[in-house]
Formats: C-alpha cells, structure tokens, sequence
C-alpha cells in the first residue's frame, strides 16, 4: 500500500513561487495499476520524483507499507529505493554496456553474486523476450527495446513497486502497445504495484485500474478507470 498526504512542493521560477504540487493526496492498493494523468506541467512528473526522493518535497507524507520514506536516513533510503524501480521516457541505459551489462548494473551494485545474476539476467531477458539481444549494444537497439531493456533492469531486483514517468510516449503505437502488455505482465507474475505517469489518455485506459487527473499541482479527479471514461 502507497499512501500519499497532503504532499507540497514549491519551486522558485522568476523570484516568484511556483507549486508543482499542492496538497496532493492518493492511495495505491497492492498489485495495482494506479495511473496520474494530465497535461504537461501539471507537477506528474514532480510527483513520481517524490516518492522516491529524487525530489525532496517541502511538506506532507509518503507512507509505503507503513513506513514513512521522508523521515528515512540516506543509508536507510538506499535500502528502501531498492524495492522501487523506475522507467523513463528516455530509456537511460548506459550506451557504452551491452543489453546484459544494462540489466545486471543494478544486481552489481547491491553485491548479488555473479552466479546469481548470470541467472537473473538471462531469465529477465527471456522475460522481455530479447535473449538474441544480449550482447548488443543500446545504439544497435530499437526505441521499443531499449525500452524492454530499461524495465528489465528496473524490475532486476524484484521490487514491490515500479514508477513509470512518461515510459511509453516515446514510442511508436504497436511498441507503446508491446510496453504496456508486458507491464501487465510483469503485475501478473511478479506481483508488483506500478505508478504510471502518462499524458496519452488511451495508454492510461488500457492499462490502469484507477486513475488520478492532474491539473496545476492539484488532483481535480480520481476514479476506476471506466467510470472516469465513462464521466
């Protein structure tokens, strides 16, 4: 459970004060598709950053599975981070490492054994069907599998919960499309609870149990997904 209170952050634009986010509250229930929607600048992105703290908000609370991640110590949020991984619109794999070096980084940096992570690569790159793949390189890469390989890596050590921000709007229709079945796979099998960013409205139908609509740091809306259509 993902629940998020009262959260507030400012930014200083122009000597003036700008809310990205304000007052924003929500709950995403375990195993869930829970999707954030709205139109560029509407703070989506500020949230997502938020709840892991690569954005330190100015006040409010986010409480995961009871534990309140803004009063963590760095060591302690080292370990919480974890169990969160991340996708980006654009994708962030590391040019000069091929598809396997990629999906093992974050096995490496949290000392897994290389047996260990010779087998948890293979069976993610089965997973994202990209087995062929292995040994290219990102540049050599379509934008639908560098993307295959952006989730592989953030699902590497099995975490509770994915962050999507804007993972499919750099791709084309029937990739978008290959992203989003696998994203539901991923819920299916690994049991994870994913927040998805998105400004693509059909992306956010056909994938999302509940959404929230955003609108000047502000969520003006929330609802299951059909009914909020269905309005």
């Amino acid at each position: 459970m993902i629940e998020v209170k009262n959260l507030v952050k400012a930014f200083q634009v122009d000597g003036k004060e700008f809310k990205a986010l304000d007052d924003v509250s929500f709950k995403v229930n375990d195993g869930e598709i829970f999707g954030v929607i709205g139109l560029s600048g509407a703070g989506k992105s500020t949230l997502v950053r938020c709840i892991n703290r690569l954005e330190e908000p100015d006040s409010g609370q986010i409480i995961i599975d009871g534990i309140k991640i803004l009063s963590l110590s760095p060591e302690e949020l080292r370990k919480e981070r974890k169990d969160i991984g991340m996708i980006f619109q654009s994708f962030n794999l590391f040019m000069q490492k091929t598809v396997y070096d990629n999906i093992a980084y974050p096995l490496e940096i949290s000392d897994v054994n290389k047996d260990e992570i010779e087998k948890r690569v293979n069976e993610l790159l089965k997973f994202i069907d990209l087995e062929a793949k292995k040994n290219a390189y990102p540049s050599e890469l379509s934008g639908g599998q560098k993307q295959r390989v952006a989730i592989a890596r953030a699902i590497a050590t099995n975490p509770r919960i994915l962050l999507s921000d804007e993972g499919t709007s750099a791709l084309d229709p029937a990739n978008t499309q290959a992203i989003l079945n696998l994203l539901k796979k991923i819920v299916k099998e690994y049991k994870t609870t994913i927040i998805m960013i998105t400004h693509q409205m059909e992306v956010a139908k056909d994938i999302c149990d509940r959404i929230a609509v955003m609108e000047s740091g502000k969520i003006i809306e929330e609802n299951a997904t059909k009914e909020l259509f269905r309005n």
